[in-house]
């Protein structure tokens, strides 16, 4: 949700939302690609699809951690 993500956006970020809106079912992992970048892998059903959604997102720390940039890469997996 745009509201929940601004919260942590660093000041200077700019995210486009996607416009179909998915529900997230679970994070399966979170792991870290090198200083100042973290993947996170997730699972979200939206429009009869099952997707597994990897978010690679740049973050900087000020007094906690904030998200710079987010990178997608979704597959779909229709549901029976």
């Amino acid at each position: 949700e745009g509201a929940n993500l601004r919260a942590d956006l660093d000041r200077e970020a700019v995210v486009a939302l996607p416009a179909a809106q998915l529900e997230v079912k679970s994070i399966d992992s979170i792991s870290r690609v090198r200083p100042g970048r973290i993947a996170v892998e997730a699972r979200a059903e939206g429009g009869g699809a099952v997707w597994t959604l990897r978010y690679e997102l740049d973050v900087v720390k000020r007094e906690r951690w904030y998200v710079r940039s987010i990178q997608t890469n979704p597959t779909e997996r229709k549901s029976q």
